[in-house]
């Protein structure tokens, strides 16, 4: 297919034009300048493509199918599109599964490090227990190496009871304490690992964007030059694909026609 800048050709036709409605002949005629595809307007029945006749430089016809039909995105464009599409969402799913192993991990090890600590500090209960037991065994014998008789009494075995679970509540305490830690940077471990899943889904959205802006801009000058390519052998419908409106295409054709009679 031959390639014509469509501002070019469109230009030239309306300054040949004139505006006057009058034709004026080219420079040579247009069969002697390059090879024109003119629209016969019947369908190829097998094929459904467009069929056409096409006038060599010697003057020679032939008959013929175009495909795709004018109008058609080519198969390149949506396969194209298809891979970009295919792309975004790999990428959306990489993200999500780096997120679930990242906050995955993230529970495993603070879970790994509540039980240790559960595990250190009920250690910890148990030897206060021991402790409180054989505090409360040896409790006689230092009554009376201290010159008490009449064995424990209800204060002293308050006394050390009380400082028994005041050892347990500060243990206790030691370990909420621990375990906030933990909980907090749980959290901050689980926020970063979001935050970081967002940031590559909008960086990969941004690209999605910058795919589909230049994915559009290739088809459309793809889309200027085969409009380009098919007017000059008289056929205007890809103009409609590029915003002119049915009167606008209707003005060019009839220009066209004027000009190239024996073509038309």
């Amino acid at each position: 297919m031959i390639t014509i800048p469509i501002s070019i050709y469109h230009n030239n036709l309306l300054r040949d034009n004139g505006g006057s409605g009058k034709t004026k002949p080219p420079a040579a005629p247009i069969e002697k300048q390059l090879s024109t595809i003119t629209d016969t307007k019947k369908k190829s029945a097998k094929s459904g493509g467009r069929r056409v006749t096409v006038i060599t430089a010697d003057g020679q016809k032939s008959a013929g199918t175009i495909k795709p039909k004018p109008g058609d995105t080519p198969d390149f464009y949506r396969q194209l599109g298809a891979l970009y599409v295919a792309a975004y969402n790999d990428r959306l799913a990489a993200n999500a599964s780096a997120l679930e192993a990242a906050q995955s991990h993230a529970r495993d090890t603070a879970a790994a490090q509540s039980k240790a600590l559960g595990d250190q500090y009920a250690g910890t209960n148990r030897q206060l227990y021991r402790d409180y037991m054989e505090s409360r065994r040896a409790l006689p014998q230092q009554l009376a190496a201290m010159g008490y008789s009449g064995g424990l009494t209800e204060s002293n075995l308050l006394r050390l009871y009380t400082d028994y679970t005041e050892g347990l509540n500060e243990n206790e305490r030691a370990r909420l304490a621990r375990q906030g830690e933990f909980d907090r940077a749980l959290a901050e471990q689980l926020y970063a690992a979001l935050t970081k899943r967002t940031d590559a889904d909008n960086e990969a959205l941004r690209d999605r964007h910058a795919q589909r802006a230049a994915l559009a801009q290739a088809i459309y000058k793809d889309t200027q030059q085969r409009a380009a390519a098919m007017a000059a052998g008289g056929d205007f419908s890809e103009y409609e694909r590029l915003g002119f409106s049915p009167s606008e295409i209707a003005y060019l054709k009839q220009i066209w026609n004027r000009r190239y009679p024996k073509l038309a």
